[in-house]
């Protein structure tokens, strides 16, 4: 609050939505009758805070409960803290009816399923196909959807040898982190280690037993591009970093489920990595329930899924 302009002292955009949470005496203008608060399933507690403060005003609270992906980083699920009339919204225009049951399905396995069910479009042709895992990947234009960062590395090395142009996203920065400390710790050069998972390890050999006990995904899938492209790990993923496409000159878009909530294209293909999350015995079921949901949902006329998630579906 100094007012220097350097990153020690800079004020953020969640600095201020903290100040105006305690601030109740900090409101929006009269002129503003009406408050409509979208995706309320993932918004913070200083944000819920700022709006209860104005529950003087007409508050229409739109979102899915179903589609919470950010509750690892403290995001709440505010649609049942108001005290409002619900008005279920069950029909997607985006899509048909197959990707409609599709959703209803993996919804069902929810600890607490919804009591209404998803509809789709009877004017639009949607497919779900289910392909081998050790196959390629369908060769499609549209948006490859993976669980982990890590994972998208080796997709897109692939899709770049097909000649196809694709745009990632993706935060490469603490991608390239993970790898790093796996080469560091495959090298002995275990001082130079800082990740936190890995730092606690006294040498390499001890990191596929530890993934077993504790899996940690990025970790895991880090380890896997570690071992297919042993030291030229990095220029691999600068490789990929250097051919990335603009989003609008690319034919696929390879990216997190977390990074294109509220996108959609005609197809989405899921990427295999969602597997060994689901089938993790300590999984939160609820919320991996939820981010293959919004997953699919991002389809408008075709889903491809790997076989091994074919049991989350029946």
């Amino acid at each position: 609050m100094s007012g220097r302009a350097t990153s020690e002292h800079a004020t953020t955009f969640h600095h201020l939505m903290k100040y105006w949470s305690l601030s109740p005496f900090i409101s929006m203008s009269d002129e503003y009758e009406n408050i409509i608060i979208d995706e309320a399933q993932d918004i913070n507690g200083a944000f819920y805070k700022v709006i209860k403060n104005h529950d003087d005003r007409n508050l229409i609270v739109i979102g899915d409960a179903y589609q919470q992906l950010f509750k690892w980083r403290g995001a709440i699920n505010s649609m049942g803290l108001f005290e409002k009339e619900k008005y279920p919204l069950t029909t997607s225009y985006r899509f048909g009816n197959a990707i409609a049951n599709c959703s209803n399905n993996i919804l069902s396995r929810h600890s607490v399923p919804p009591t209404h069910t998803l509809v789709g479009q009877n004017n639009i042709k949607s497919k779900v196909t289910f392909y081998d895992d050790d196959r390629c990947l369908p060769n499609l234009p549209g948006a490859i959807l993976t669980r982990t960062r890590s994972k998208i590395i080796t997709i897109a090395d692939e899709e770049l040898s097909l000649g196809n142009k694709i745009h990632i996203k993706t935060e490469i920065g603490l991608l390239k982190f993970v790898v790093k400390n796996i080469v560091y710790l495959a090298n002995d050069e275990v001082d130079k280690v800082t990740h936190p998972y890995l730092a606690k390890l006294p040498s390499f050999r001890f990191l596929e037993s530890e993934l077993e006990d504790t899996p940690e995904p990025d970790v895991y899938f880090g380890l896997k591009l570690y071992e297919k492209y042993k030291s030229n790990v990095i220029d691999v993923i600068e490789r990929i970093e250097q051919n990335n496409s603009p989003i609008h000159e690319a034919t696929k878009i390879i990216s997190t489920t977390h990074s294109i909530k509220g996108q959609e294209w005609d197809s989405i293909v899921i990427a295999s990595d969602y597997s060994y999350i689901l089938d993790n015995e300590n999984v939160d079921l609820d919320s991996e329930l939820s981010v293959l949901y919004v997953a699919i949902t991002r389809a408008k006329e075709a889903v491809y899924i790997p076989c091994k998630l074919k049991k989350y579906f029946d």
